[in-house]
């Protein structure tokens, strides 16, 4: 199944338009939803914020955990504010053991939204699939809007 995951755009339904449903903070970190003036798109209009010192970021539960096998997993995400740190992507167990992860070199420009690509490969497939997805960075680098 290609969509891994859940609640990528941080929508819910007609009577919850933004939802931080799937999405947990990473340590002390804290998320918020904002519906921004100038948001990625029309159809897109909710990001979600992330506070936090040391390693902040989120994480996402997928649909009922995430089959990780030894294959590729592409994805991207969007930025917006000059960030000079990276960020790593990774798939984990629940338990925390790091199934694949990357550094991603932020080449996030204040005041635009940029989008940063990654891949994903494990080197084997997961005893289960209760398995997540975070991106986290170094939260005490400042971002500038």
């Amino acid at each position: 199944y290609a969509e891994l995951i859940r609640n990528r755009a941080f929508q819910g339904s007609t009577k919850f338009p933004s939802s931080l449903d799937a999405w947990t903070a990473v340590g002390g970190s804290s998320l918020s939803l904002k519906n921004l003036t100038d948001p990625l798109s029309t159809a897109l209009p909710t990001s979600v914020n992330v506070k936090g010192t040391g390693t902040a970021g989120l994480t996402n539960a997928g649909f009922w955990g995430i089959d990780v096998r030894p294959q590729k997993y592409t994805g991207s995400f969007y930025v917006k504010g000059s960030y000079k740190g990276s960020f790593t992507a990774a798939l984990q167990s629940v338990s925390g053991k790091v199934l694949a992860s990357t550094k991603v070199t932020s080449k996030s420009v204040a005041n635009e939204w940029v989008q940063h690509s990654f891949t994903l490969t494990p080197s084997k497939k997961a005893s289960s699939s209760n398995n997540t997805f975070s991106l986290t960075f170094d939260g005490s680098v400042r971002f500038r809007l």
